[in-house]
């Protein structure tokens, strides 16, 4: 797997400067719960964004508490594999 070395503001600088692309995990009713985003030239390990999203109820649609954290892209994101909701 390949790591990157890129600190977090290159990673953002990154992102906000050039193409971008960007994974999205719902759930079965639908609702965004991470969304993975990285430069377009981005590989396996390459660091990236990653937002987490809490919502109230199992059914509601409003946020209660959204996380962005730095994750690593997964190769597989690229070819749309999906991953089972955590």
């Amino acid at each position: 797997m390949a790591t990157s070395t890129r600190s977090a503001t290159q990673t953002l600088t990154t992102q906000a400067n050039e193409r971008s692309k960007s994974y999205v995990v719902v759930d079965g009713n639908e609702r965004m719960l991470q969304i993975y985003t990285a430069g377009e030239s981005a590989v396996e390990g390459t660091k990236c964004t990653l937002v987490e999203y809490e919502y109230l109820n199992a059914t509601s649609t409003t946020v209660v508490r959204m996380r962005e954290t730095e994750s690593q892209w997964q190769s597989a994101f690229d070819f749309g594999e999906v991953y089972p909701a955590p």
